[in-house]
């Protein structure tokens, strides 16, 4: 609290974010921003023979975007 002319001023503090909560959020970025490379730079993936379409890095961006946005958010009530 502060003290300012005999007002009280509550200070408020936020919570800090989890290391676990911090990692994860971390990691479905990364997860998310090379997704969106793989798009921008038409990169191939060929897994077991089978060649992985690029339409599907729409879903491995959004998808992890989203869910780190909200866990970000979640966290910061």
């Amino acid at each position: 609290m502060i003290w300012n002319d005999h007002i009280v001023l509550p200070i408020e503090r936020r919570p800090i974010m989890k290391p676990v909560t911090a990692i994860v959020v971390i990691l479905l970025s990364a997860i998310s921003i090379a997704q969106l490379l793989r798009l921008i730079l038409q990169v191939n993936v060929i897994a077991n023979g089978v060649t992985i379409p690029i339409w599907l890095s729409i879903f491995g961006c959004i998808i992890p975007a989203v869910l780190a946005f909200m866990l970000w958010r979640e966290n910061r009530r």
